[in-house]
């Protein structure tokens, strides 16, 4: 049972009670709905209105094996756990986040964690607000192009800062504030055969962003950051990027330098709308 299996590893047992949130199944939150699955949580709410295709699937927790005609992510990925893990309770979500709060908003009020896998800024202010609003914290996870840097951004409400907090300089909206990556650079590349533009990084990120998600939430199940919200930073590889020419951030050579700096507490931006009290969007109206 799950217990027995737990027990052969160095796990609390207070983790199988737990419910969690995945937001975006892409690359990150696969992984990380696969970690969670093999330690033990009690149950997932997957959501993301996305099907799976052959596109990602190099970079994805999922495999070709798991390609259907016409299959959501939701629903293959909860296919695949179900058959590793039997005792894992899952919700599925095929939606966009936006769509069930204007529907369903109460359902997220039985989950104790979420996690912010979207790579959508507009979508994770979003995030960012509903959540505040309902005292839940959520976990933001993100990727720098090429896999150079990777970014766990933890947001309590009851602490200061938020995830709109890095987004705001002076009053104005910029690019990421933590990203490795300068502003104004265009990452983005299309193949002949493809009819989708991307963003390139190899499997090793998303797997390794993924992981760090895992060992910050238990260090949040364990006590820590009670007190404050948390940037937590990894420098990736950085060879195709810089082969490729492209410029690192002020802060890639600032966290060189000073590798405290990759561990932060966040601290209230003067200039975020969402901590003035500025950010209007009524998530419960349909666009």
């Amino acid at each position: 049972d799950k217990e027995y299996r737990v027990s052969r590893t160095s796990q609390e047992y207070g983790f199988l009670n737990k419910k969690v949130v995945i937001i975006g199944l892409g690359s990150v939150g696969s992984f990380i709905a696969n970690n969670l699955s093999k330690m033990g949580i009690a149950k997932l709410l997957l959501i993301d209105p996305d099907f799976l295709t052959a596109d990602n699937i190099s970079r994805h927790y999922l495999g070709m094996d798991s390609l259907n005609d016409n299959i959501q992510k939701v629903d293959a990925l909860e296919d695949r756990l179900k058959k590793e893990n039997p005792d894992l309770e899952i919700e599925c979500e095929g939606i966009r986040f936006q769509e069930i709060v204007q529907k369903n908003p109460n359902l997220f009020h039985e989950y104790d964690f979420i996690f912010s896998c979207v790579g959508d800024t507009k979508t994770n202010f979003e995030i960012n607000h509903f959540f505040r609003k309902i005292g839940k914290t959520v976990l933001f996870c993100w990727l720098d192009p090429y896999g150079v840097g990777y970014h766990n951004l933890l947001i309590s409400p009851q602490n200061n800062g938020c995830y709109m907090c890095m987004n705001y300089e002076d009053g104005h909206l910029v690019n990421n504030r933590a990203s490795f990556a300068e502003k104004n650079q265009i990452f983005e590349k299309r193949l002949a055969s493809c009819y989708s533009s991307f963003i390139p990084y190899n499997v090793i990120a998303p797997s390794s962003l993924a992981n760090k998600a895992i060992e910050v939430y238990l260090q949040y199940l364990g006590g820590e950051f009670s007190a404050e919200n948390r940037l937590i930073s990894v420098i990736g590889s950085d060879k195709q990027f810089g082969k490729e020419g492209f410029t690192y951030s002020v802060r890639y050579y600032n966290c060189l330098k000073n590798n405290d700096l990759l561990n932060v507490a966040l601290r209230t931006n003067t200039s975020c709308p969402e901590c003035n009290g500025e950010y209007k969007v009524d998530i419960y109206k349909s666009e």
